[in-house]
């Protein structure tokens, strides 16, 4: 029997017509890992018309519209790489209804808020001038009736803001009149003889309504 020698490994042998034998050693390896060179990360970026620099790994865009930008490179394996980011922009809008108005003091009326956009949803928020909830029925509402706590003019703001963050403010006037002082110049209670006509004098008013209307002849309604 005699051993060969493969890689400092000893393999012995048989010599004929006795059987093989099976060696039992297992050779020594050893492994050495290397770093792979450095490579230049080369990008591309698409739709490319609003980005400042399509080839660099850090780069700024100017979006105009909601846009899914793309972005490739070869990686260290020489394998294609690939991500997208989608930016959007959100469009919006406020109104309310009607804008400016006059009431008489002391009334109320329903104001409207309604507006526009691409968000899924939007919340809207009412303030009085002071951004306090002075003379609004409710505030996180579309459509809350207002009764202003003074005369003149009262401002009011509605805030509508979407489910993207952004908001729109509108402002809206409400001008509120004193309501006028009337009176009958007659007095409060009058005696007539039966049949008898009067005449009824008011003041302090433009237009008036008298009640009951039946027997009242109207020979002038304004002052």
């Amino acid at each position: 029997m005699y051993g060969i020698n493969y890689g400092g490994c000893e393999l012995p042998s048989a010599q004929a017509p006795s059987a093989p034998i099976v060696s039992t050693a297992r050779p020594n390896m050893r492994f050495s890992i290397c770093d792979i060179p450095a490579k230049v990360w080369e990008y591309t970026w698409w739709p490319g018309t609003f980005v400042y620099d399509s080839t660099a790994g850090v780069t700024t865009a100017y979006v105009p519209s909601t846009t899914t930008f793309n972005v490739s490179t070869i990686g260290g394996n020489r394998c294609l790489v690939k991500d997208s980011v989608t930016i959007t922009i959100s469009t919006h809008d406020v109104k309310a209804a009607p804008m400016d108005t006059t009431i008489c003091e002391g009334d109320s009326y329903q104001a409207f808020a309604f507006g526009s956009g691409n968000a899924p949803s939007a919340n809207y928020t009412w303030y009085d001038v002071n951004w306090g909830c002075i003379g609004l029925s409710c505030t996180n509402c579309t459509n809350p009736y207002i009764t202003p706590p003074s005369t003149a003019f009262n401002t009011y703001h509605c805030v509508r803001v979407d489910a993207y963050g952004c908001s729109d403010t509108v402002t809206i006037k409400v001008n509120v009149l004193p309501r006028p002082v009337v009176s009958i110049l007659n007095g409060d209670s009058l005696r007539i003889k039966y049949l008898q006509e009067v005449n009824l004098i008011a003041t302090g008013g433009y237009i008036y309504n008298w009640v009951p209307v039946w027997g009242i002849v109207i020979r002038m309604y304004r002052t």
